[in-house]
């Protein structure tokens, strides 16, 4: 089962639709990243992994909770979903969610192990929980999550994933693994540490009250393949981050403090959003008032073409 998670990750590295796998440093050591397959069952898969440090709270030193979505929606999917469906679906997520159970501080070079519990898997969806731990602290949960896959991906492709997982040695499989280590590399690998905290950026962000005494944040996003998956479509844990980002402006101005850390949040894909070319609109508001100001519920939107793509709710 191990075999069968390398090819998929080797595939993300290099896939010529999308990088954002690559931004989040999640490839195999021997291919120059950090990701290491502890464990890959019927039950359960075990990854380890180094946290890049854009994804680190630059404050606190915590893991951020969306860049947490964003990293076990891709090592879920190759280390686990990938093996447990009988044809070897990836499947496409149209659910992420995650609770913060725990803060603990991640140094420069520190990693997570991210244990991947199998739940459930049809003809049409696959259900995996998810639990991350800091490496020093392999027994305490840091991070508490589910992952919904939809994964019916169309007769081709369900031909090429059945063979990658039931004949490995079959020619077939020989031969595309042999073009597939003819596609270089992603030369991203490192653009985190290039950029710091502004992988992702958003344009013309506005913050304003409204006149039912709410707050709402508005933004707009270029789309591009870096932010894409394998397929080339906004790569789920992507959507999370961006949601996460313009919903932090509403929150910010809410509870009036800048440092704020996002303790929950539950992000529905609606609709894949191809990242060949255009933007997308980005907007969040705050759904409820609490009387100790020391929480905020926020509900974010991104629309691709006037349609709604994602909904995000979170807690601050």
């Amino acid at each position: 089962m191990k075999e069968l998670c390398k090819r998929w990750w080797k595939f993300s590295a290099r896939s010529p639709f999308g990088q954002f796998g690559s931004i989040l440093g999640l490839r195999l050591a021997e291919d120059g990243g950090s990701v290491e397959i502890i464990n890959a069952d019927r039950a359960s898969a075990t990854v380890y992994a180094k946290v890049p440090r854009w994804c680190v709270n630059q404050n606190t030193g915590n893991l951020k909770l969306d860049a947490a979505v964003a990293l076990f929606d891709e090592i879920s999917t190759y280390s686990g979903m990938c093996n447990w469906d009988k044809k070897g679906r990836p499947g496409v997520s149209v659910s992420l969610s995650a609770k913060r159970l725990g803060l603990q501080r991640l140094e420069p070079d520190d990693g997570i192990i991210v244990k991947t519990t199998y739940k459930k898997a049809g003809k049409t969806l696959g259900f995996l929980n998810v639990d991350i731990f800091h490496e020093k602290e392999p027994g305490k949960v840091m991070v508490r999550g589910q992952h919904v896959k939809f994964l019916p991906m169309g007769i081709g492709t369900s031909i090429l994933t059945s063979h990658l997982r039931n004949y490995p040695g079959s020619p077939f499989v020989k031969g595309f693994m042999s073009v597939l280590a003819t596609y270089p590399m992603h030369d991203v690998i490192r653009l985190g540490e290039s950029l710091g905290h502004d992988v992702l950026n958003l344009e013309d962000v506005r913050t304003e009250p409204t006149e039912t005494g709410s707050i709402v944040s508005t933004g707009n996003f270029e789309l591009t393949k870096l932010y894409g998956n394998p397929i080339g479509n906004l790569h789920g844990g992507c959507s999370a981050m961006l949601s996460s980002l313009i919903a932090k402006h509403a929150a910010q101005k809410y509870l009036e403090k800048k440092d704020i850390e996002l303790e929950q949040i539950n992000v529905n894909l609606l609709s894949g959003i191809p990242t060949k070319k255009g933007a997308v609109t980005l907007s969040a508001k705050i759904l409820e008032d609490f009387d100790d100001k020391d929480v905020a519920l926020t509900e974010a939107v991104i629309k691709y073409r006037d349609s709604t793509a994602v909904d995000c709710l979170m807690v601050w």
